[in-house]
This record gives structure tokens, sequence and C-alpha cells, in this order.
């Protein structure tokens, strides 16, 4: 089904955003996370949040200088702290680097924006001409004040309750068929367990940038 597919491409996207987050501003990435992101959305309409979420990583790329990028006169592997937001004066090649990492972060976006609309934006488009809808569905008709189940009105708290609870339960344990699921106590351990490694790569990547930071010369 189109679930599994769905998956398959937003896997590709999640994994190429986690460079661009770390500073990855390459032309061949920002193409496939276009490409990628664009075949999601043909897919399956919930992949409209990509491009979103795509938009936020370059945006937060845009303070990571790229893993490749050293210090002048600095030992490998050393990174160049950030002039713009560090506080200290920078010079004409920090000046000139941060530049060249702003203009790489809008271009990566302006290609992965420009390549999801180009290859997905025409079924949408195609989709308001012929229904009037950008995204059709049957629930349109099921959901409106006409046909709704009677005694039935909207409760924002109930349906923040229910979504958060499907939203684990489905995730780790239904795996797209309803008769095949794991036990809940299985599932909180899940989550917890990725939301604590999540936190645990960020610590340490911070932690490991700050030990990084080039020392300024003695004397100066």
């Amino acid at each position: 089904n189109n679930d599994n597919l769905l998956t398959l491409f937003g896997a590709i996207v999640i994994v190429l955003l986690a460079g661009v987050i770390r500073g990855d501003r390459s032309t061949r990435t920002a193409v496939g996370l276009g490409v990628a992101a664009a075949l999601a959305v043909l897919t399956k309409v919930f992949a409209v949040t990509f491009p979103v979420a795509i938009l936020i990583a370059y945006v937060v790329g845009l303070r990571s200088p790229p893993d490749e990028v050293v210090a002048v006169g600095a030992g490998a592997g050393d990174v160049t702290a950030d002039p713009a937001t560090d506080g200290g004066e920078a010079t004409d090649e920090e000046q000139a680097a941060v530049r060249s990492r702003r203009l790489g972060a809008l271009r990566g976006l302006v290609i992965s924006g420009g390549l999801t609309a180009a290859i997905s934006g025409w079924w949408f488009v195609s989709n308001l001409v012929r229904t009037g809808h950008i995204a059709p569905t049957l629930e349109d008709r099921r959901l409106t004040t006409a046909l709704r189940p009677p005694g039935f009105a909207p409760d924002l708290v109930h349906f923040g309750r229910e979504f958060a609870t499907m939203m684990a339960d489905r995730f780790w344990g239904f795996f797209g068929w309803y008769s095949v699921r794991i036990s809940r106590v299985a599932i909180i351990g899940c989550s917890i367990a990725g939301i604590a490694a999540v936190a645990w790569c960020l610590a340490s990547r911070s932690s490991r940038a700050a030990a990084r930071r080039v020392a300024p010369p003695d004397g100066h």
C-alpha cells in the first residue's frame, strides 16, 4: 500500500535532512531532497509536511559550519566559530565563509523546493481544476454538518489525547494493519528509548562542537 512507499521516501528525506542540519549544502543533497520529497507527496498527501521540514533544516543548517571547513592555521578537525553568532570581530575570511554558508543554504532550499513543486505540483493543480479541491477526499462529505453523527461535537482536548496515543501506537506497533500490534509496555519503552537517543545525540554533538572550537592564538 502507499503507507510503505511513503515510509521509504520519508526515510530518505530524513537521512538527507540530517546532513543538511550538520551543514551539508551540496547541490547533490538538495536534488535528492527535492526528488524524494516530491515522490513522497505524489504517494500520499501526508507528505506535504516534508517541505516544511526541509525549510526548517536549512534554516537550522545556517548556523552549522560544514564539517569539512577548518580554521586557517588550525589543526585538522578544528571547526571555525561563527562570527555571526559568537559576537566576536570577524575576519574577511570568516565573513566570506558566513556569506557562502548562507548562499549555499538558500541555493539548496530553492533547488529542493523547486524540484518538489515541479515534480509533484501538477497533481494538485490538476485536482483543483477537475474537482475544485487541492486534495479531494470522501472525508470532506462525511464530515460535513449534514452528515455528522447525531450528537457529534468537535473537542480539541479529546482529539489531542487521541492523536498523541494513536501516533505512538501506530508508529511502533500497528504497521498499517490493526490486527498486528505489540504491547503498550513495548510501545512506551520504545518511545522513551527513541526520545533519549535523540536527546543524547544532540547533547553529544553540542559537546563535540564546543570542544573543537578554535582558541585564539596566544598574545591576541
